[in-house]
């Protein structure tokens, strides 16, 4: 792994706010909405966290005309997924 990569990825997972929505996304994939929701967060919060974190390779996004889904990576690292597993 580069270590631009690694630095993109440790970055991304350092942030309270991020750990907490992946926290949400471990349990199922979710709408923006229902996890800003779910976290008590603003809506546009929760949409750079999660663009954060789609940047950094730790989740995936599917979009179906205006909804936006986001769900754990299917190819998380393995240390990424460790990570998941302890929240």
């Amino acid at each position: 792994m580069k270590k631009r990569s690694l630095e993109k990825i440790l970055k991304a997972l350092a942030n309270r706010r991020r750990l907490a929505i992946l926290g949400q996304l471990k349990l199922r994939a979710m709408k923006v909405g229902d996890v800003a929701k779910a976290l008590h967060l603003a809506f546009k919060t929760t949409s750079r966290n999660l663009v954060t974190l789609e940047r950094a390779g730790v989740v995936d996004k599917t979009q179906k005309r205006r909804e936006v889904h986001y769900r754990i990576s299917s190819t998380p690292k393995r240390f990424i997924k460790e990570i998941i597993n302890e929240l």
